[in-house]
């Protein structure tokens, strides 16, 4: 898969379909995926995964100009099939797993 969409669950407006998804991350098991994340500061944010090697990955990704841009901060861990949550006041991302 080389596309994403987001979803508007209020049904107000149609998304478009976004490119430049990072390889591999939401295709599971062929190629890779299983990453974990949340709304970090008001933007989708995706971290760690499994790569086509089935190898755990430690790059996080946030949703920015509908294109996933790679994070200068990464996780100090590589986590696969990782649990996430986004901290209350929506300015973190806790992962673990």
């Amino acid at each position: 898969m080389d596309n994403a969409e987001v979803l508007d669950v209020a049904g107000k407006r149609v998304c478009q379909k976004i490119s430049g998804v990072p390889s591999g991350i939401f295709s599971w098991p062929s190629t890779g995926g299983s990453p974990t994340g949340g709304f970090v500061s008001g933007e989708p944010v995706i971290c760690g995964g499994i790569d086509g090697q089935r190898r755990s990955k430690a790059e996080c990704y946030a949703l920015r100009n509908n294109k996933f841009q790679k994070l200068s901060n990464s996780l100090t861990a590589r986590r696969g099939h990782a649990a996430s949550a986004v901290v209350l006041d929506g300015s973190a991302l806790l992962v673990t797993g």
